[in-house]
This record gives structure tokens, sequence and C-alpha cells, in this order.
């Protein structure tokens, strides 16, 4: 029944590709070859016959990755395709940088035209079903519920993108956006994290340096995890917030950060998303965690 009711919904939202009128749309990592690419997802900002694709990965590269790679950051913008209002007629790159990490496998010469361009731009001329209508903001709200979820992206197949798109079409969940804004804040302390902090290839030097730009982000980041989980699991009548402070000043002594400073941008969110953690985890004794997230992604929210 549920599986049912996930194919209604993706038909009731999906765009063919051939009549996308000008907005944003989304795609999943699903039509990307698991066996030689890392899942991606995927930003369409449509313009008469113009099509820019951000493409969003769902671990922020580290330091080593940047100067292998080119790809030094987990969102890029640069590919840029022309449509004829039936399909695809061109396409140009505007960066020099990689979309794409190393393959999985070695077999491929060009990375993202083999990995990623040839499979969104096919996915456009199919018409697939795979695109459904989404703003940027909420891709990256949906992202961050599948990373804090701690599912496996491909397993959802897309199920994530299209509640969210009937999500913002029907008004939008206040509480919900809340709560993934916490989230998504969360992730981004972690990115920036391993962004900015020491790999192995380092020289000592550098990776003492390195450790002591990332520990700012690595700290926030453990805070407001720590926040998170005594909120979400306070029994009745416990004070979680002032318990995930007391054991903040420990992480935190001898920095200048204070709990204080690094939960104000996301204090108020923190309500949300300790009751979206206790649904998940409630959840998850019960229920396989991408069927959960595809039979209902709010948890109840």
């Amino acid at each position: 029944m549920k599986t049912l009711v996930a194919a209604a919904l993706l038909s009731a939202f999906a765009m063919p590709a051939s009549a996308l009128e000008g907005g944003s749309y989304a795609v999943g990592p699903q039509i990307f070859n698991p066996e030689v690419a890392t899942p991606r997802y995927v930003h369409l900002d449509v313009d008469g016959n113009t099509i820019k694709a951000t493409f969003i990965a769902l671990y922020q590269p580290d330091a080593q990755m940047c100067a292998d790679t080119g790809m030094c950051d987990p969102v890029w913008d640069g590919l840029v395709m022309q449509t004829n209002g039936t399909r695809i007629v061109s396409h140009e790159v505007l960066r020099e940088d990689k979309v794409s990490d190393f393959p999985m496998a070695d077999n491929y010469l060009n990375y993202d035209e083999a990995l990623y361009f040839a499979p969104l731009m096919k996915a456009i001329d199919r018409n697939a079903d795979d695109i459904v209508p989404l703003s940027y903001e909420n891709l990256m709200r949906s992202i961050a519920l599948v990373l804090n979820a701690d599912v496996a992206s491909r397993s959802l197949n897309g199920c994530e993108l299209t509640q969210m798109s009937e999500i913002e079409r029907s008004g939008g969940n206040d509480e919900f956006y809340s709560a993934l804004d916490y989230y998504r804040a969360l992730s981004d302390m972690l990115n920036l994290s391993r962004r900015y902090g020491p790999t192995f290839e380092m020289s000592e030097e550098d990776f003492k340096i390195a450790r002591e730009v990332a520990a700012p982000y690595s700290r926030a980041a453990s805070v407001m995890g720590l926040a998170l989980t005594f909120v979400a699991t306070a029994e009745e009548g416990e004070d979680g917030l002032a318990k995930s402070s007391e054991m903040a000043d420990r992480i935190l002594d001898g920095s200048f950060q204070t709990f204080d400073d690094i939960m104000a941008p996301v204090i108020d969110d923190l309500p949300a998303a300790a009751k979206l953690f206790a649904n998940i985890a409630e959840t998850y004794e019960t229920m396989d965690l991408p069927e959960a997230v595809c039979a209902d992604m709010t948890f109840g929210l």
C-alpha cells in the first residue's frame, strides 16, 4: 500500500522534462549508476530554453580531496544546458573544477561527463518522473534529513523529494522546516570541520594548523549534536538544555566559544529538531528506516 501511495505521489508531482516551465526542480541520486558514481542530488533552474544544473554532494570534500580532484565544495553549479523545447540540444561547462571525486571504477576518462552530465541529460530527454518541482532551499533541507537520519539516499529512490515537493506545493510545514534547518546547520558545521581539518597526507606542521582551524567547527558540531540528543531524550521534568550546556562547558573549556555563542543561531529550531529526532528514533525501533522515510518523511511533524 505504501508503495502505491508513493507511486501516486510521484505521478502527481513529477513534471515531464520536455514540458518544464520556468522555475526550480530537483532530481535524486537514483538516476546515477551506483557502481561507478557516488551519490549526488541535482537542482535545476529553468528559464525558457536554458536549464542550469547544480550538483550537491552528500559530504564535504576534505582538504586532500580538494587538492587531488579540484572539488573543494559540496555544491557545484557549472553545467548549463540548452533545449529546443523537447530535448537538450547543447550543453557547456562554466567551471574548470570537477563535480565528481575519483570514480569507483577506473575506466572513466571524463569523469563528469560520463558519471553525471550524461545521465542527467538522459533523464531530462526521456521525460523522467525523477524530476520534481522543488526549491533549492527545500532540496537542501531534504538532504539534511537524509544525512542526519543516516539513511542511504539511493534506497529512497526519490521519495523524499516527491514528498517535499508536495509539502512545498501545499503551503509548507513550518515545524518540519524548522527541524530541518537545525539539521542543516549541524551538517554545515560537520562539513566545515572536514573541509578544513587535517589529513594524513599533510606535514606535521600543516596537520597542527589544520586541526586548529577546524577546531571551532568541530566543537560547534559536537555541542549542537549534544544539545539535540539531550533535549530529545530528556525525561519528564528534566531540563535537557541545561544538561547539555553543562556538558558543553567541559568540551569548550579553554575555547573562545561558549554554549550560548554556538546555540544562538539555532536555538529557536532546537525544539522542532528534538521532536523530529525522537520521532525518528521511535520509528526506527519498529520499521525499516528507508520505508519509514518514504511513508512519511516528516515523522509526524
